[in-house]
């Protein structure tokens, strides 16, 4: 049987919206709940976001200020795959018996340096990568691709 999984993109930040977060994950037994637009800053104090009998995760991105991306997930089911997870993208990777998952939050904000067509390059060889470990591989979240700076031309 495949996990309960749920993405959200909440919008400017999870603070403000942390009980609706809380009850939704616990009232319908989430095994994963990806929360897009977390906005976590570097620094904050994450064991405010501990549901008791989960994991919390976010994005490696917070390294660079704040990442948009979190993740509750059940660790009797799930195990992170940080080894996959490129340090600049908005990714979240979890190992579920013989598949992964991926949620994805891609911001059009490019990190220094970055036009917003590196940025995507950046992020599909990252998700290239992810699909080649593994024959079941689900890919969710938001990759705000904006067509008309040719990003997901080839």
């Amino acid at each position: 049987m495949f996990p309960n999984i749920t993405y959200w993109n909440c919008g400017s930040g999870l603070i403000g919206k942390w009980q609706i977060i809380k009850d939704h994950i616990l009232t319908n037994k989430c095994d994963a709940f990806f929360l897009a637009e977390a906005d976590i800053k570097s620094g904050q104090q994450l064991q405010v976001f501990d549901i008791q009998g989960y994991n919390f995760a976010q994005a490696n991105t917070i390294i660079k200020g704040k990442c948009r991306l979190a993740c509750w997930f059940r660790p009797d089911l799930f195990k992170r795959r940080l080894d996959l997870e490129q340090q600049n993208n908005d990714l979240i990777t979890l190992e579920f018996k013989n598949c992964i998952i991926t949620g994805i939050y891609r911001p059009f904000k490019c990190f220094t340096g970055e036009t917003l067509r590196s940025n995507f390059d950046r992020l599909m060889s990252n998700l290239q990568t992810i699909a080649s470990t593994c024959q079941k591989v689900l890919f969710i979240g938001d990759l705000n691709v904006n067509w008309s700076h040719g990003a997901a031309n080839p």
